[in-house]
């Protein structure tokens, strides 16, 4: 393949940067500036008797002391959809092997009044 010789055509075998840079679509989506407000828990979860839902902070790793328990695998789906958990369809896909499999885990982007409210401050 040859190169051009005018240097402006070199900016077609790129076209989607030039779209890019002057619409300054990739700069700051309205989700991801967002994402900073939003802080990361892991939910672990285990079928005894019942769903048990135990909760560790991502950064440090340190248990949280709220810990929960459902009845029914529905409520576990429902903690993690409300908990913004199933982004994709990877993630939907683990939290059902997990129930499945009668145990697994999710990280959960909680907001601070839900985060306040798992670490028991609220009360």
């Amino acid at each position: 393949m040859d190169f051009p010789q005018r240097p402006a055509a070199f900016r077609y075998f790129f076209s989607y940067t030039t779209s890019v840079a002057i619409t300054g679509y990739n700069r700051g989506s309205r989700a991801a500036r967002h994402t900073s407000d939003l802080h990361c828990v892991y939910m672990a979860f285990a079928l005894r008797e019942s769903w048990q839902c135990e909760f560790t902070e991502v950064d440090s790793r340190t248990p949280l002391p709220r810990k929960l328990t459902f009845a029914t695998a529905d409520k576990v789906r429902e903690m993690a959809e409300r908990g913004g958990a199933l982004s994709n369809l990877e993630s939907r896909q683990m939290l059902e092997y997990g129930i499945q499999s009668g145990r697994g885990g999710v990280t959960l982007k909680l907001t601070e009044d839900q985060l306040s409210r798992l670490k028991g401050v609220n009360e």
